[in-house]
């Protein structure tokens, strides 16, 4: 793994990000038995998947972890180390102040995509007016809260990063902390 991090850095942070979050999305649902139901051959079968797990892997895929990986790719050519205490609290407020809103502005952007209803139907003019309005209710309404979490545990996860773990492993080991809260949240909230 470490490996291909070296040599395919992006790539093997967001196939890690889509694993955890095809995981983190069928583990949520099993756990709270939010399941569906699909007939196959005339038997009914109880399963956890449901098209929000490749909507939530293909979004950390192509979205989430690009962002965490040149997010925390400009944050450690901005701030070079060795940090002092002060440069570590300037590093840990440019991230809350650029990277973390940009993120949490995409997720609940791409979530209220996901669960509109009804669905998408085109890309006539009524039906973008109607996508733009569902995303800018969903910003409203969702995302100071979900900036207040992250404002809370990303400066306890960068800490974290910043004195023990190397700044290439940083977009991981945020993916990783992620997974098991984001699970945990996914869980409680179903």
């Amino acid at each position: 793994y470490l490996e291909y991090l070296k040599k395919y850095p992006l790539l093997t942070k967001s196939v890690t990000a889509a694993v955890l979050a095809v995981l983190n999305e069928t583990i949520a649902t099993t756990i709270s038995k939010d399941f569906r139901i699909s007939r196959v051959l005339n038997q009914k079968i109880k399963h956890p998947f449901s098209i929000k797990i490749p909507l939530m892997a293909l979004f950390a895929f192509a979205i989430n972890a690009p962002v965490s990986h040149y997010g925390f790719l400009f944050l450690n050519k901005l701030f070079k180390g060795p940090l002092s205490k002060r440069d570590k609290i300037l590093q840990i407020l440019t991230m809350l102040m650029t990277v973390t809103p940009i993120q949490c502005s995409l997720i609940v952007s791409f979530i209220s995509l996901i669960n509109m209803r009804p669905p998408i139907q085109s890309l006539s003019t009524d039906e973008i007016k109607r996508t733009l309005s569902s995303v800018k209710t969903s910003l409203k309404a969702s995302l100071l809260n979900v900036l207040k979490s992250s404002w809370v545990t990303t400066p306890i996860v960068l800490t974290i990063a910043q004195n023990y773990i190397h700044p290439d492993m940083w977009a991981v080991f945020t993916n990783i902390v992620y997974f098991f809260l984001g699970t945990g949240q996914n869980t409680f909230l179903k």
